[in-house]
């Protein structure tokens, strides 16, 4: 499907390439030329973003979890020893829910060997890359992919992080991955049994379950909710006040990406 729309895009170029040579003196003429390669290069654009797009180029390995104007969230598997066609993301956070020993062929013939440890988060730059599983295990991460346009982090005066520093703890904190991004702020999220939290907020977030999660949140109007997740589970989790308890008899951990982003107009 791929090498079938990107030979699209050569023959649209080539269809511009023949009306370019076109007599085109009249000022009326003039403007239709314009107006023709602007629509054949924007087509012929658009047409090779979604060639290079995971999702439809590569669905075995990448399914879509959830999808707004400022995330989309990819659920991603690989078998051992499987890899990918070549396909572009733009910049995110991946979150591992197991190992992963992965080789990324990238344009031009280089590659690269990254390794990812489950439970962990790691951003990702804008990269066109052919992911291939070199470990001997299956394995499976969400990916992020921030498409809001970059704004600045409010302060919060009811920070979790500041507030709560036992449940709440900065990614960068727990391991060598770089997480505070001028795009997020990725908290890891732990709750031992029955534990319960203080009041605090936090903007627009996704939020990944790394074990199932059973909830009671108290809300800043006094009401309460019940919410819970399965290990592996993704939701997106608007802004919010809260108190939350972990109403399990085990342990609970989540990490939460925060978004640094407004929504994107696409």
């Amino acid at each position: 499907m791929g090498n079938v729309l990107i030979d699209f895009v050569h023959f649209m170029i080539r269809i511009a390439a023949i009306f370019a040579r076109f007599d085109f003196s009249s000022p009326e003429r003039k403007y239709m030329r314009k107006l023709i390669l602007v629509v054949v290069f924007t087509f012929a654009f658009a047409v090779s973003a979604l060639a290079q797009d995971p999702v439809r180029v590569d669905p075995k390995h990448y399914k879509v979890e959830v999808e707004n104007s400022q995330v989309r969230v990819l659920r991603v598997r690989y078998g051992p020893g499987e890899k990918s066609v070549m396909h572009s993301h733009p910049v995110g956070v991946v979150v591992f829910l197991t190992d992963a020993h992965i080789k990324f062929h990238l344009p031009g013939g280089k590659s690269e060997v990254r390794n990812g440890k489950a439970g962990t988060a790691q951003m990702t730059p804008e990269e066109t890359h052919l992911p291939e599983n070199i470990g001997a295990k299956a394995f499976e991460a969400i990916l992020i992919e921030l498409k809001g346009t970059e704004a600045e982090y409010a302060e919060l005066k009811d920070d979790p992080v500041t507030l709560d520093p036992k449940h709440y703890l900065a990614e960068a904190d727990v391991s060598q991955n770089a997480s505070e991004d001028t795009f997020v702020r990725v908290l890891h999220v732990k709750y031992g049994p029955h534990e319960k939290s203080v009041m605090h907020s936090h903007p627009d977030a996704v939020a990944v379950f790394l074990t199932a999660s059973h909830f009671k949140f108290t809300l800043a109007d006094g009401q309460t909710q019940i919410r819970e997740g399965k290990a592996g589970e993704v939701v997106f989790t608007p802004a919010e006040t809260h108190l939350p308890e972990n109403t399990g008899n085990q342990a609970a951990q989540v990490m939460l990406i925060e978004l640094k982003t407004r929504p994107s107009s696409r």
